[in-house]
């Protein structure tokens, strides 16, 4: 699943709205400000949707997620220093292998 893009977040406000009816404060995300790089609130939400879906008998196996985080590239730039996509996978099984970069000097 891909998470961006306008008319995608329709989903976000039910995420937020569903703490409040059950009477509990949402998640925080946490970390030096702007960017709060611990995303529990982020986090929270998407496995809220994520959750929905399957009681609908939809499933991802994975979620993926621009971040937009860091100063400007240069002046004027949206483009930003620190901006990374993050991946989610969701069933296990769907890593087949994983590697290790091999580290010059170490």
């Amino acid at each position: 699943m891909r998470v961006s893009g306008g008319s995608r977040f329709v989903w976000v406000r039910p995420g937020l709205l569903d703490y409040k009816s059950q009477g509990t404060d949402p998640p925080a995300n946490e970390g030096g400000a702007p960017d709060h790089p611990v995303r529990k609130l982020d986090s929270a939400v998407i496995n809220f949707y994520l959750t929905s879906l399957e009681e609908q008998e939809q499933s991802y196996d994975t979620v993926r997620c621009p971040f937009e985080e860091g100063g400007a590239a240069f002046e004027g730039s949206r483009i930003r220093l620190e901006t990374h996509t993050q991946v989610a996978v969701r069933e296990l099984d769907c890593i087949l292998g994983f590697f290790r970069p091999i580290l010059h000097g170490s």
